[in-house]
């Protein structure tokens, strides 16, 4: 049983987290907009660099849930 909560609760948590992650995003992406071209081009290549680390961390996170479930 305690095992079975704590599954739910990093289950909670981890989408809790995604949605963070991607409000995040949005955040800088509208804000980049804002700033001049050479720093527009920075943050977008920063940005694609986190997006892609993210992607691999949530593909991971999603893996390990249904070995779980």
């Amino acid at each position: 049983m305690i095992l079975e909560n704590n599954i739910l609760n990093l289950k909670e948590e981890n989408t809790n987290l995604k949605i963070k992650i991607n409000r995040g995003i949005e955040t800088i992406q509208n804000h980049m907009h804002n700033l001049p071209c050479e720093q527009e081009k920075e943050l977008k290549i920063e940005l694609n660099k986190c997006m892609n680390d993210y992607k691999k961390e949530k593909e991971m996170r999603e893996k390990l849930e249904s070995n779980i479930s």
